[in-house]
């Protein structure tokens, strides 16, 4: 025999929902506290958050075992949530969540690159609570470390279990280890709750380059060859040897073709966030360099409203130009060909060094501990680069 407890008009008991047999009640398999007072209801808990009867003006919000929600009036009319946010409704806890209303969680972050065998990166993961789409708590963290087993979860963190609160969870880029990731993992349920996530595992830029006016490989700064790859960053001098500047007449021009690659498995930028490369061409001595990548023209965004923060702005302020790299192109272990040439300016012989620097934007947790934001450059005193411990910068010495 089932229990039956009414509820002005509304009849909550332990089965499926089938209408009553009295003109407009519904019966429902939920699980609520009424009164302050947890009843059980064929082995069900019953949960009330306001102390008490709903009163005419109040609704109540079912849960499902799945996190669905149904708004129903007093009246016993079922209606959507979303016409009901502004009145006093009752929350029904759902019948997943623990009596402790906590959830312990944990993820691992693999490398979305690898093949084979699994590979899970550092990373560090921000569960942020939210309650209709807006924020509702500080973030909670958790420390995940480099592992090959997908046994080997981080120390769970304990998140809240009610029916109401969703979670998005942001890993921030580690550096020179992982990039970062965002995804909405929703509410909660059950008292355990275990994922893992996807993201690009940082690879540090080896180049190579050739003078293609002069048709020939040069030499980086401490090469004894050409035509072999060297980490960045680097300087670049000519195709003679490795101490002697490159030089550009009056009127010149300056093509080289640069060959750029990460290690196996990684990449250099993140598939969903912006790539840029800046670069420093002085405006006295050049006219505005040209920039392609495997032939696709880049183009130069530095002065579009809204495409870099203030912070990326200010860091970036002594490249006079930012070009942005197309979002289906990203540097991996297949080499990608930048084309760069630049025109001197009319009358001038250029001695000033160029510089080309690629800067990937990723995300990371702002300097007030809770708000995690997406740049090139943290917005702390150390103004650091965020993904890499050191610039990708390429320079080209002149003389």
């Amino acid at each position: 025999m089932e229990t039956i407890r009414k509820v002005n008009k509304i009849q909550v008991l332990s089965g499926r929902l089938i209408p009553s047999s009295r003109k407009g009640n519904w019966v429902f398999s939920v699980l609520a506290l009424i009164g302050g007072v947890a009843l059980v209801v064929s082995g069900v808990k019953v949960y009330d958050h306001f102390w008490g009867h709903p009163s005419t003006a109040q609704n109540l919000q079912l849960v499902d075992s799945n996190g669905n929600v149904q708004t129903v009036t007093p009246e016993g009319k079922v209606v959507a949530p979303t016409d009901n946010l502004g009145v006093n409704n009752v929350l029904l806890a759902s019948a997943s969540c623990p009596t402790t209303k906590v959830t312990t969680a944990q993820i691992l972050v693999g490398n979305v690159d690898q093949t084979g065998s699994a590979e899970y990166l550092n990373s560090t993961t921000y569960y942020i609570p939210t309650i209709n789409g807006a924020v509702s708590g500080n973030p909670t963290s958790q420390t995940i470390g480099n592992t090959s087993s997908l046994s080997a979860y981080p120390t769970a963190v304990s998140l809240t279990c009610d029916g109401k609160t969703s979670y998005v969870i942001k890993g921030v880029a580690v550096n020179e280890s992982a990039f970062s990731f965002e995804d909405n993992i929703g509410m909660m349920s059950g008292p355990t709750f275990t994922h893992t996530e996807q993201a690009e595992k940082f690879g540090r830029i080896s180049y190579k380059a050739k003078d293609i006016l002069n048709d020939g490989w040069t030499y980086a700064n401490a090469g004894t060859a050409t035509n072999t790859y060297t980490a960045g960053p680097i300087t670049f001098r000519g195709t003679a040897n490795n101490f002697t500047a490159v030089s550009i007449a009056t009127d010149g021009q300056l093509n080289y073709d640069f060959w750029m690659q990460t290690p196996a498995a990684t990449q250099f930028g993140e598939n969903e966030l912006p790539l840029y490369i800046a670069v420093d061409a002085d405006t006295t001595d050049y006219q505005q360099p040209t920039l392609r990548l495997d032939n696709t023209v880049l183009t130069d965004v530095k002065k579009n409203d809204g495409e870099l923060n203030a912070v990326d702005l200010s860091m970036l302020s002594a490249y006079e130009y930012v070009y942005k790299v197309p979002d289906s192109m990203r540097f991996s272990n297949v080499p990608r060909i930048l084309d760069f040439s630049v025109q001197a300016k009319s009358g001038v012989n250029p001695t000033t060094d160029i510089k080309i620097r690629p800067v990937a934007v990723t995300r990371w947790l702002s300097k007030d501990g809770v708000t995690v934001k997406q740049g090139v450059f943290k917005d702390d005193s150390s103004n650091s680069e965020t993904a890499s411990q050191l610039s990708q910068e390429v320079t080209l010495d002149l003389s």
